[in-house]
C-alpha cells in the first residue's frame, strides 16, 4: 500500500465584516445594506446564492450581485511563467458555470437569475437564458462526439505509425 500524502491548507483569518444573518443553505439570509448617498434597504439572499456578501454591507444600490457556487472543468496546462523547461504545470479553469442575478440592474438579462459561462479565465459569455445555455451545452456535447472520434483516430495512427 503506497503512503498517503496529506497535504495541510493554511488557517484562514476569520472576516472581519459582519457577514449576513444565517449561512448559506439554511435559509434567506437578510441584511440591512447602507447605499451610498444616503438611505438603506433590508436585502435577502435567494436560496442558491453561497455569496458571502462581506463587501456589501454598504455600496451603491446597482454592486449587489448572488452567486451561486462556480464548476468549472479545470485542465492541466504547462506554466510557462514558471520557466521556460514547461514542467511547472498549473490547473485553468475551462467552462466555469454558475447562476448569478444583479437584482438592481438596469439589463433586464440581468435582473433576473442566468447563467454565467466562463469558456476560459478572463472571458464571460455574458447572460444566457436557459434556451442558451442549452444551446452552449449542445455545442459542447458535440464537440466532444467530435473528440472521442479524433482520440480513435489518433489510437489508431499511433498503431500504424512506422508502417505507413
Amino acid at each position: 500500500m503506497a503512503d498517503a500524502t496529506v497535504s495541510h491548507q493554511p488557517v484562514v483569518p476569520a472576516p472581519t465584516a459582519t457577514p449576513p444573518v444565517s449561512s448559506p443553505g439554511s435559509g434567506p439570509r437578510t441584511w440591512v445594506r447602507k447605499i451610498h448617498g444616503g438611505g438603506q434597504v433590508t436585502e435577502s439572499c435567494p436560496s442558491w446564492c453561497t455569496a458571502a456578501h462581506l463587501n456589501d454591507q454598504g455600496g451603491l444600490l446597482d454592486d449587489l450581485v448572488h452567486l451561486s457556487p462556480e464548476v468549472s472543468a479545470r485542465l492541466v496546462m504547462p506554466d510557462w511563467s514558471a520557466g521556460v523547461d514547461g514542467q511547472q504545470t498549473v490547473a485553468m479553469p475551462v467552462l466555469a458555470v454558475r447562476i448569478q442575478v444583479d437584482p438592481y440592474s438596469e439589463d433586464p438579462r440581468r435582473s433576473v437569475p442566468f447563467a454565467s459561462v466562463w469558456p476560459w479565465e478572463g472571458e464571460d459569455m455574458g447572460a444566457l437564458d436557459p434556451e442558451e445555455l442549452g444551446g452552449v451545452i449542445g455545442q459542447m456535447e458535440a464537440h466532444l462526439d467530435y473528440m472521442r472520434r479524433v482520440r480513435t483516430q489518433l489510437e489508431a495512427a499511433i498503431a500504424r505509425y512506422g508502417r505507413d
